[in-house]
């Protein structure tokens, strides 16, 4: 009994006393902040790494390093790669997945196979479709003070809830919708704006897949009203134009909150989605001569922000129904979740039912806590 107490405390201490067995130096690797994709000719896919190198001096800030490698498939480009960069990547960091539209039209899980099973990389994310000409173009950019441009494009994903301009979707989630019965996959879309010093990349709208082929994009504002139907919205910016009076002002509505029901109505062949969104807002700004701290005006102002965000979510409804045919809505979720008998039997045809899918939008917007005041400023002479 007592050797064998011995014996446990001496592994114990020498388990304590161990260093790591893969201990290596921070500036001995090469870490991965972000991923473009590109096709490289008929069978050969090309690896651009935004790679994040790291001095041992203190005083000396990261930097970022691209480097590009092609191979026969992922796994391949990826070890090719190493040959560029004399070492072994570092990939647990990486911030960001960006895919070629050219990938994306012909077919997307195919490269998604690769970074959800290697047991070096991780499934959380963000993945997103540039619309330019390669997607290696966004790491190409000129540099902006030293910038890291997968984790600038990776923050702007993660305080979506400010911009509600394109969906957060991470990678888990995307390749989850390509293999739900129901929903259509939608991921964050970026694009390159002009100015004097570049063309710096930016996250705005979303790209729209039928099965796991991209389909075609929605705008940045046509996607905020999109994610209202999805009940994704928890802040942003409404804008809207009140006249009044013979007067006319533009009015910012901060969103606090946003809730959106759904829910499905079923009349022999006919399916009605009833959608109703509550929002509840403050003024942020008014823009104009208009007074709406008190009725009418602030009675007027809801009105017509609630009618304007209806309009707006039957014409992205319409639009994405009409012109794409996929149901990013998740309305086919939906009715799987009330009518289960009934879907099992449309299931199958869903994509040519979702476009007759009939749509009926209530919504309620209350505006709360305005500042310090939601009369308009006035300049007297």
């Amino acid at each position: 009994m007592r050797s064998s107490r011995i014996m446990v405390l001496i592994v114990l201490t020498c388990m304590m006393l161990s260093g790591c067995w893969n201990y290596r130096e921070i500036d001995q690797l090469s870490i991965v902040a972000g991923l473009c994709v590109d096709k490289k000719g008929e069978n050969q896919y090309e690896f651009t790494v935004e790679l994040i190198k790291i001095s041992g001096e203190n005083q000396t800030a990261p930097r970022s390093q691209i480097l590009s490698m092609t191979g026969e498939t992922m796994f391949d480009a990826a070890r090719n790669i190493i040959s560029t960069s004399g070492q072994k990547l570092y990939w647990s960091h990486a911030n960001i997945l960006i895919v070629s539209e050219e990938i994306a039209k012909e077919g997307i899980a195919t490269i998604l196979d690769w970074y959800l099973r290697d047991a070096e990389t991780r499934p959380d994310i963000p993945i997103a479709i540039a619309s330019t000409e390669r997607a290696k173009d966004i790491f190409l950019m000129p540099e902006q003070d030293g910038d890291i441009i997968s984790n600038r494009l990776s923050d702007t994903i993660k305080n979506h809830k400010g911009y509600p301009n394109f969906p957060p979707v991470e990678m888990w989630e995307f390749a989850n919708h390509l293999g739900t019965e129901g929903v259509s996959a939608f991921t964050p879309r970026v694009v390159m704006v002009s100015s004097d010093k570049g063309l710096p990349p930016m996250v705005d709208g979303s790209a729209i897949f039928h099965h796991d082929k991209l389909a075609g994009y929605l705008s940045g504002l046509e996607t905020k009203y999109a994610l209202f139907v999805r009940d994704d919205i928890r802040g942003g910016i409404l804008v809207e134009e009140v006249e009044m009076d013979d007067k006319i002002g533009k009015v910012s509505l901060e969103i606090f909150d946003s809730k959106t029901s759904v829910k499905p109505t079923i009349s022999g062949n006919d399916i009605t989605m009833d959608i109703k969104v509550e929002t509840v807002v403050a003024i942020g700004e008014i823009m104009g001569d208009i007074d709406f701290i008190d009725e009418p005006g602030r009675s007027i102002l809801e009105k017509e922000a609630e009618e304007s965000l209806r309009e707006n979510i039957i014409a992205v409804i319409k639009k994405v129904q009409e012109e794409y045919a996929c149901d990013i809505f998740a309305f086919g979720d939906e009715v799987y979740k009330s009518y289960p008998k009934v879907w099992d039997k449309i299931k199958g045809n869903w994509q040519n039912i979702f476009p007759d899918v009939q749509v009926s939008v209530t919504c309620d917007i209350l505006i709360e806590n305005s500042g310090l005041t939601s009369r308009p400023l006035k300049v007297t002479h």
